[in-house]
């Protein structure tokens, strides 16, 4: 519950009360579920009151020693400098607002939930186009799955170049009497680019959907994230 006083001429008017728990968007305790299955840490950086952040916490799922109550933007920012310098921890800090720049900017990925102004963007490394959470899951999986392309793009150039290398170089010309004909070695040169981008492109037609759990609700596509920077 946050408190917010009115006042008029600086004299304190009257109070009115917000139930915080109430205004949790619905998917947001299904995408933490999801993340701490996965077995991320999930944290609150919040600048409501203890009472108030430790009500969301419980709804939600998260722990009480990952809430941070009464945050401003420079706490937040420390918070996320100790977990990097201190724990070594890669952190992805998510935000939606003014108050988030710092500690967007700080983190390792900072995502923006439907930006709002060109500060937003500058600080960001990935803005999420639609105000749903379940893109985040998107966001985390497709992050997975690059990676393993890479690494996959990565394997299969060293082999290459182990094998076609020598190849090039005569060394089995010189022992075993194999060569290949100079056409045909610039031919095995581009076919070894042109394998990749063909891998990198199959990965582009793969649907966001073949990587999503069966148990969620509903299924949003990747062009709801943007990625802003590298």
């Amino acid at each position: 519950m946050t408190v917010v006083l009115v006042s008029i001429d600086r004299q304190v008017t009257g109070y009115f009360a917000i139930d915080n728990s109430a205004s949790l968007r619905p998917e947001s305790k299904r995408v933490i579920k999801r993340l701490l299955k996965d077995r991320h840490d999930v944290y609150i950086l919040s600048g409501d009151n203890k009472d108030a952040v430790e009500k969301i916490g419980k709804s939600l799922g998260v722990k009480e020693g990952n809430l941070v109550w009464e945050a401003d933007p420079q706490a937040k920012r420390r918070f996320l400098v100790k977990m990097k310098e201190e724990e070594g921890k890669r952190t992805m800090m998510v935000g939606d607002g003014l108050n988030d720049l710092m500690s967007l900017a700080e983190a390792y990925i900072g995502v923006t939930i439907n930006a709002k102004s060109e500060l937003n963007l500058m600080a960001s490394d990935a803005i999420i186009l639609k105000e749903d959470l379940t893109n985040l899951l998107d966001f985390v999986k497709l992050s997975k799955y690059t990676m393993r392309f890479i690494y996959l793009n990565l394997t299969w150039a060293f082999i290459y170049n182990v094998i076609a290398i020598p190849f090039a170089a005569g060394v089995f010309d010189i022992f075993f009497g194999i060569s290949i004909p100079p056409m045909l070695s610039s031919l095995a040169m581009s076919a070894s680019s042109l394998l990749i981008l063909a891998t990198s492109a199959i990965f582009r037609m793969i649907s966001i959907r073949d990587f999503i759990p069966n148990d969620r609700a509903s299924v949003s596509t990747v062009d709801n994230i943007k990625v802003v920077s590298t």
